[in-house]
């Protein structure tokens, strides 16, 4: 199975909501959701009602013309993107180690050798962003990122999310509050990259860069009135990675949310010789036809 890698450097941070306490949270990668959300109010824009309608009819009919993952960070050695994927969830449960059990990250070369079975390497734990890379490339980001390092007093952040502050004004006493809102950011030159299945090459290679550009101008997830989610498509950088078909009885994992249809029997994801977490998707949501909606 081909994965075509796009990358997304953002032009000040991104922020994708989740709900905290005190504060509205952001997480650390772009749920696939948001993403194809994201690309159908721009299809709206750049096209019209009709081509939606088509594209999603595509989808409902099980004949889709693509699918994509979650938007995963991404970090640069050189000119060349290093990808991180999400630990398998049953490789954290199962580590002997409490410190991996920890990671939420791994780089592309680690999930290369989970998903082949080729024999472990030595790695390296990145604690700041519970991440796990190969020896030669943390050597690699410590020779890519000196500064980055002098600025954290020796830790290698590649990405964080911390909270800023923001005032809420009522409309009609003027009144003000003050939240926090989170917000993702990235060392220089990084971002998150999505990985798109192209059932249809059409597709990929004609209407996903437009999107991807007018998508880059409008903002990708939330707070995009302060300036949040505008970003730059590294067209560059766009890279073909071959992953292993599925074959019968074969272990897979998911690079994008699932939401099993129960009334098709969809029902596999909660045997006992699966791993998963569960995640609530809420917030708001808007499109070129109707302001913001609280969605279900």
């Amino acid at each position: 199975m081909e994965l075509y890698c796009v990358h997304l450097e953002p032009s000040r941070a991104f922020h994708f909501g989740q709900r905290g306490v005190g504060v509205e949270a952001s997480t650390e990668f772009a749920p696939s959701d948001t993403i194809f959300s994201a690309l159908c109010s721009v299809l709206r824009i750049v096209d019209s009602v009709g081509a939606l309608t088509d594209l999603l009819a595509q989808f409902m009919d099980g004949t889709p013309p693509f699918l994509c993952s979650c938007g995963f960070p991404y970090v640069m050695l050189g000119d060349t993107p290093l990808r991180f994927y999400p630990a398998p969830v049953v490789w954290q449960r199962q580590s002997a180690s409490e410190e991996l059990r920890k990671v939420r990250w791994i780089s592309e070369s680690v999930f290369n050798s989970l998903v082949t079975s080729t024999p472990a390497f030595d790695r390296e734990y990145l604690t700041d962003i519970h991440a796990v890379v190969s020896k030669q490339e943390y050597a690699a980001l410590c020779q890519e990122y000196p500064e980055l390092i002098r600025r954290n007093q020796g830790r290698l952040i590649l990405w964080s999310v911390s909270d800023v502050p923001r005032v809420a004004v009522d409309r009609i006493t003027s009144a003000s509050a003050v939240f926090r809102a989170g917000c993702l950011t990235f060392a220089p030159r990084g971002g998150i990259w999505v990985g798109f299945v192209p059932f249809d090459r059409r597709w990929i290679d004609r209407t996903l860069p437009t999107l991807l550009d007018l998508l880059g101008e409008q903002g990708l997830g939330g707070e995009r009135s302060s300036g949040y989610g505008a970003y730059t498509y590294r067209r560059e950088l766009d890279t073909a990675f071959s992953l292993p078909d599925l074959g019968a009885g074969d272990l897979f994992m998911t690079l994008s949310y699932y939401a099993p249809r129960m009334s098709l029997g969809e029902s596999a994801a909660f045997s006992e010789d699966c791993a998963y977490t569960l995640d609530v998707r809420r917030g708001w949501m808007g499109s070129p036809d109707n302001g913001q909606l609280r969605r279900k």
